[in-house]
């Protein structure tokens, strides 16, 4: 999500750097049958997901995460719409507690290390 600073520029307001092209998909329901999306880039509170679908800043989806590498290994979370972009949206994650942080954490700690990434 961006704003306005003082000097006119955007900026970033991410609370965390995020990792990019993480070998992960995601999935969400829209009515149909759920195809895999790219996620561009993910951190522990967010991620970016390259999609055609258009959604409001403010929708709130259910998002299944899964690791190319790892196809039996998924992580199913809340997470709502911050901004849309030309190919896709920023999602904040909304993680219900402290032992599901802690579970998601292990899941995207697992997840990159398959992808090569620190």
């Amino acid at each position: 999500m961006f704003f306005r600073g003082k000097r006119g520029k955007p900026e970033d307001r991410r609370r965390t750097a995020r990792v990019e092209g993480p070998a992960l998909a995601a999935f969400y329901w829209t009515g149909g049958v759920s195809t895999p999306c790219r996620v561009c880039n993910v951190c522990r509170h967010g991620a970016y997901i390259e999609t055609d679908q258009e959604w409001y800043a403010g929708t709130v989806l259910h998002v299944v995460l899964e690791p190319h590498a790892e196809a039996n290994k998924i992580f199913g979370l809340w997470a709502r719409v911050v901004h849309t972009g030309a190919h896709g949206m920023g999602m904040e994650f909304k993680l219900m507690g402290r032992d599901e942080e802690l579970a998601f954490n292990l899941f995207l700690d697992m997840a990159l290390r398959g992808n090569g990434a620190p």
